[in-house]
């Protein structure tokens, strides 16, 4: 009779300790609307090479902000809380963006009084194939009501346009795709609206790493001698992004 009373004390206990994070516990699915807001930075460098052998010279050194652009986005999200004790719990998702990011546009020019050209060129810049896994350590503030913290890994691929056009010389266009990674930091709420459904909220800052991307094209020097240019633009973007998504725990 002593071993019962016993076994149920550590079984009760044991019922208690996980009273509010086994509300928050398992495997979990969520469909979300993100408003994205996107900033492009660019950095381009352009070197000129005389095509009969003759030395290099640097042409541009320039950088652009290309401005910030928003966009609503779908997304779906994965994810399993292992419950650590009765008030903190370990999560990890997996997020997938179902569409485009924003995307941003710029314009540039360069001239020189000592050269008898001006360059002219626009960019677009998008990201696209955006996924991301976060770790997400969490405090259940009760039955209803957890918050939690979030570090995540993200994968885009950048798409780049560039469109040059110079006096003398036929217009240039250059198209690449990037692969850019970056470190997103934020914050989250979730509320149980029953024992399976769970409405949740999170913004997320994400820095992504610059990557580059180089194009050839042909130009004239100052002595409107034709020249062969190698152009070498630097893309860093960073996005905020907060999220609304309705869930269901299994």
């Amino acid at each position: 009779m002593k071993k019962i009373a016993i076994g149920l004390l550590v079984l009760s206990t044991s019922t208690l300790a996980l009273a509010d994070t086994k509300n928050f516990a398992g495997f979990n699915a969520a469909i979300g609307l993100g408003v994205s807001q996107t900033n492009f930075k660019m950095s381009d460098n352009e070197v000129g090479v005389d095509p009969t052998g003759g030395s290099l010279d640097t042409v541009q050194n320039s950088s652009a902000d290309l401005g910030t652009k928003s966009k609503v986005i779908p997304s779906l999200e994965l994810g399993y809380n292992l419950p650590i004790d009765n008030k903190f719990l370990l999560g990890l998702s997996v997020k997938y963006d179902l569409t485009k990011g924003p995307k941003s546009n710029g314009n540039g020019s360069y001239s020189d009084p000592n050269q008898p050209y001006t360059e002219n060129s626009s960019y677009s810049l998008q990201q696209k194939n955006h996924w991301s896994i976060a770790l997400k350590p969490a405090y259940a503030v009760n039955d209803k009501v957890m918050i939690y913290a979030k570090v995540a890994y993200h994968n885009a691929k950048s798409t780049f346009n560039s469109n040059y056009s110079e006096t003398g010389s036929d217009p240039e266009s250059y198209n690449a795709s990037v692969k850019q990674k970056g470190l997103g930091l934020g914050a989250g709420i979730e509320y149980n609206l029953s024992k399976n459904m769970f409405v949740q909220f999170d913004v997320e800052q994400i820095q992504y790493k610059s990557k580059s991307v180089t194009n050839t094209f042909s130009g004239l020097d100052n002595f409107s001698t034709a020249r062969d240019y190698t152009s070498v633009s630097s893309l860093k973007p960073s996005t905020t992004v907060g999220t609304v998504s309705i869930g269901y725990r299994f």
